[in-house]
């Protein structure tokens, strides 16, 4: 008898031992698997990557069936599923919590700020949650994680839910800020190199990319040919017209010239009513025939005033050079200008290149 409660007392240590084990194995994948998502969130590039590592890392250590997330809108009346697993029924749909489901689970985590629990769920359904945990982070409360039929929903695992939510929300916040930044940037350099009235590029952005453009061709053996054009008479223009109808036909002519080269070609406001062109891969012979097609444009175009209900009609001048791969930009846009001058003086309205 001692012996057999000595060999039963054994097992029930034994097995006590084997679970602690198992526990530990458990708790160190997790521990693993956490450093892991928080490393992979930090370095997250969108807001897709972070949605998808959270709901991944939810439903491998949950076990669960389907794992949801709804973000807030702006006023906070509404929650919208922006990304889910397990729930193939509700791919192709937009599906949206409204205020008035105040009382189901993910509400009530948005709410509180806390994670709630299902005693039970009877069906799957997006609507009814077996856990939902907020994306919180002491600052902001983007939406809220939810889980449905979980097999492991301990409060360890609860645990992990929490601190999995808070990482993503800073995580979430980040790569929102990122990307405002990015924006900014990219918004404030094309400022910086975009002519605000004609939308065309302006002589910084010419000196910056110019250079690239003719190595390139060098480099490939490829022609490059720049056109110079300006406004026939445009002071007299702005004299008699006015200087706002003046400002609408260099937008007019700018339009007018985006629309005769090709998408690669680099239309730039040289200063006033003057303009150049940059033709990459384009000889001389090929960049008379789009100078003649723009000035064509520009002469058949009815240039109108809104407000004072004024038409016109304006004629442009253009030089064209072809680049000889051994001089330097401002010797090219020289030529050009030497062509223009020949132009006008041969009557204006007219495509001259240089020779």
């Amino acid at each position: 008898m001692f012996f057999f409660s000595l060999w039963k007392q054994f097992k029930q240590q034994r097995q006590s031992l084997a679970d602690a084990e198992n526990e530990l194995e458990k708790q160190t994948f997790r521990l693993a698997l956490l450093i892991e998502i928080i490393r992979s969130l930090n370095s997250a590039e969108s807001k897709e990557d972070v949605l998808h590592q959270v709901i991944q890392a939810a439903q491998a250590v949950c076990q669960a069936t389907g794992v949801a997330i709804a973000l807030l809108n702006k006023d906070s009346t509404r929650l919208s599923l922006v990304a889910s697993r397990g729930f193939e029924n509700f791919k192709e749909e937009k599906v949206i919590f409204e205020n008035k489901f105040q009382d189901t689970l993910a509400w009530r985590a948005v709410l509180k700020g806390e994670v709630m629990t299902a005693d039970s769920l009877v069906e799957i359904s997006i609507l009814h949650t077996q856990c939902a945990v907020p994306l919180f982070n002491h600052q902001h409360v983007l939406g809220v994680l939810l889980i449905y039929q979980a097999k492991e929903l301990e409060e360890d695992t609860i645990d992990f839910l929490d601190v999995l939510s808070s990482q993503a929300t800073t995580a979430f916040i980040n790569v929102s800020n990122y990307t405002k930044i990015q924006a900014k940037a990219l918004d404030l350099g094309e400022k910086a190199h975009t002519d605000p009235m004609t939308k065309m590029f302006n002589r910084l952005y010419m000196a910056e990319r110019c250079p690239e453009e003719m190595s390139h061709c060098k480099r490939n053996g490829h022609p490059l040919s720049l056109v110079m054009f300006d406004v026939d008479h445009f002071k007299k223009f702005n004299d008699q017209y006015g200087h706002l109808f003046g400002d609408i036909v260099l937008k007019e002519v700018s339009k007018l010239a985006k629309k005769s080269i090709r998408q690669h070609d680099i239309p730039i406001r040289y200063g006033g009513e003057e303009f150049i062109i940059v033709l990459p891969d384009s000889s001389v012979d090929m960049s008379m025939i789009a100078a003649e097609r723009l000035r064509a444009g520009v002469e058949g175009y009815e240039f109108i005033d809104p407000e004072k209900k004024i038409k016109a009609k304006v004629t442009i001048s253009i030089g064209v050079a072809e680049w000889d791969r051994k001089s330097e930009l401002n010797v090219l846009i020289d030529q050009a200008d030497r062509a223009l001058y020949q132009a006008k003086e041969g009557g204006r309205n007219r495509v001259v290149r240089y020779k």
